[in-house]
């Protein structure tokens, strides 16, 4: 329950996204900004959790094959659950990591194995 309260009020204070700055640094709002550890323990303890980050991953990758070059899906043909997995796994061996950080690391490692136009 935390963690649905976390993200809908992260929802509403967060604005349009925009660039990172000139160094590289950006803002990391909602569900993103939580560590993998609270990730694992609330999905573990409430599994109705669990389609709440799905729902965050699916904008987060949709936002990120918007911004790739030359993509039409990061994670190619296991699409939404291979990803939702695939960040998972990055939190449970990682759980220091923000979410964020996992989700993105998630979509680097398969950057080569994207799917490149609409199937």
């Amino acid at each position: 329950m935390r963690l649905s309260v976390l993200i809908a009020a992260a929802a509403l204070l967060t604005s349009t996204a925009a660039a990172a700055s000139a160094d590289g640094e950006y803002r990391i709002t909602g569900a993103g900004a939580i560590a993998c550890s609270q990730i694992t323990a609330d999905i573990a303890s409430d599994p109705q959790a669990a389609p709440q980050i799905a729902a965050w991953l699916m904008g987060y990758s949709t936002a990120t094959n918007r911004q790739t070059a030359d993509t039409w899906d990061l994670m190619g043909e296991g699409g939404i659950d291979a990803y939702y997995t695939a960040v998972q796994a990055d939190c449970a061996a990682n759980p220091d990591k923000m979410l964020e950080s996992a989700a993105f690391d998630v979509l680097n490692a398969n950057y080569e194995t994207r799917t490149l136009s609409k199937p």
